[in-house]
């Protein structure tokens, strides 16, 4: 038996038990070590008997288990108890067929966040658990106490400050700083948040990615303040500006201006815009595009003349539109319904 190892350090002693096989071959000595194992542990690689930490216990009596369970040497939980309650095991992986999800505990915990009815107290604890899942689920959970959701605004995990990002009841001291996140997801976050303030908004109107934009205009979560919606509509990315001339809070002005844009796609928003004027939605019934078409024959407000206009159109999914518009003349719809059967 032979024992190597670095003086001090728990997880560097090694027992070699080594039937050594030596013979000669070509000239060469082969040397065979047959098998390793770490001093005192188990066929798992963890000590028998090691104790759970007194915070550890307190955690699982809190979420409904005894007190007092410990993970019995030589089983499945042993050599996973270092990930689920925090000690310094380092156990990458269990026995065959074993996953680190699959523990009771863990299982437990993630589904305790979950709840809105869970104890504050708890998701303090929990938000400090090594766990990514259980703290993205106390980061999503509105629940979380606003001490607690600024805690985790600052968590290394992209995936936890977005939920923190996304929770309604995240406050705007959060959201100020997560709006000068490095992920892009999380700005994107901030952008669609109703609790983000004026401030922060303008601050992200001149953010860097364009997808940061696009949320601020597009979001449905909260009114885009109008002079955002001014700014926004001359943005140099055309999913930007059509984002402005779909959002429902865009002025006629506005659209009148977007409805002469050079981009098909932010024409035919506009084009489809309850709130178009009526000069522009004469302008783009003669656009060249048949997407813009169309969007002006299934606009809500265009006038009977215009769909008769746009019912004679080359194109047969404008004229289609037209035919299925309210406002359509009852005779052009009959006709539709007689060539559509007919077919």
């Amino acid at each position: 038996m032979v024992r190597v190892g670095w003086p001090g350090c728990p997880f560097c002693r090694f027992d070699f038990s080594v039937p050594l096989v030596l013979w000669r071959m070509c000239g060469i000595w082969v040397v065979v070590v047959v098998r390793t194992r770490g001093v005192g542990t188990n066929q798992y690689g963890v000590q028998p008997g090691r104790p759970v930490p007194a915070p550890a216990v307190l955690l699982i009596s809190q979420l409904g288990q005894p007190a007092d369970v410990r993970p019995q040497a030589d089983t499945p939980q042993a050599a996973v108890c270092g990930q689920v309650w925090g000690t310094d095991c380092q156990v990458p992986v269990g026995p065959p067929g074993w996953s680190h999800d699959q523990h009771p505990t863990l299982r437990s915990k993630r589904t305790k966040v979950q709840d809105v009815g869970c104890p504050p107290e708890l998701l303090g604890s929990l938000a400090q658990d090594p766990d990514n899942e259980v703290r993205q689920g106390v980061a999503a959970n509105c629940a979380s106490p606003p001490g607690t959701l600024e805690r985790l605004a600052r968590d290394r995990t992209v995936d936890v400050r977005s939920r923190v990002a996304y929770n309604p009841s995240c406050p705007p001291t959060a959201l100020e700083r997560l709006a000068r996140d490095r992920s892009g997801d999380v700005r994107r976050m901030v952008a669609g948040h109703p609790a983000t303030t004026a401030a922060v908004l303008e601050q992200l109107a001149q953010d860097r990615d364009a997808g940061v934009r696009w949320v601020l205009v597009a979001s449905r979560r909260r009114v885009c303040p109008p002079s955002l919606l001014a700014q926004l509509a001359r943005d140099p990315e055309p999913d930007v500006r059509r984002a402005a001339a779909d959002n429902p809070a865009s002025p006629p002005s506005l659209l009148e201006q977007l409805a002469q844009d050079l981009d098909r796609n932010v024409r035919s928003a506009a084009a489809g815009h309850p709130s178009c004027p009526l000069l522009s939605l004469e302008q783009l019934a003669r656009d060249r595009s048949p997407e813009v078409r169309r969007a002006v024959a299934g606009n809500p407000t265009s006038p009977a003349g215009l769909l008769e206009r746009l019912a004679n159109d080359r194109d047969t999914n404008v004229v289609r539109a037209a035919a299925a518009n309210p406002n359509c003349p009852a005779y052009i719809r009959a006709m539709w319904q007689l060539a559509h059967d007919a077919t």
